[in-house]
């Protein structure tokens, strides 16, 4: 059992939190589009970068491997930016789904307090 203080407290904690983790979510979300175009954008330029190479005749390798071997060189860092990219968007997409989960349940809180409050 907890006191009326202590409901109270909580009460007053929960409402903030409601009020608050919308706004995180929000710009979660933002943040986390925001990369996922900046991966897009740069496998874009990537494969603008290969096809310009291949046009002008610097990549001319016979198989698959030669070709890679002689891409490496001018195309290394932007696949190195894609892998970082992809890694600040997992990141992203798994703070967004940890205020998602933590607005539900602050919402399902909310609801047994109100709940209470009736029986």
């Amino acid at each position: 059992m907890t006191t009326f203080a202590t409901r109270q407290i909580i009460r007053e904690t929960l409402l903030e939190e409601l009020q608050v983790t919308p706004e995180l979510l929000r710009k979660a979300e933002r943040r986390y589009y925001e990369a996922l175009a900046r991966i897009a954008e740069l496998k874009e330029r990537l494969t603008a970068l290969e096809c310009e190479l291949y046009s002008s005749g610097t990549v001319s390798g016979k198989n698959e491997a030669v070709r890679l071997a002689e891409l490496w060189p001018h195309t290394g860092p932007l696949h190195s930016a894609v892998r970082e990219a992809e890694s600040e968007s997992d990141r992203l997409k798994s703070e967004v789904f940890y205020l998602r989960r933590k607005l539900d349940n602050l919402q399902l809180m909310t609801k047994l307090l109100v709940e209470e409050a009736y029986t």
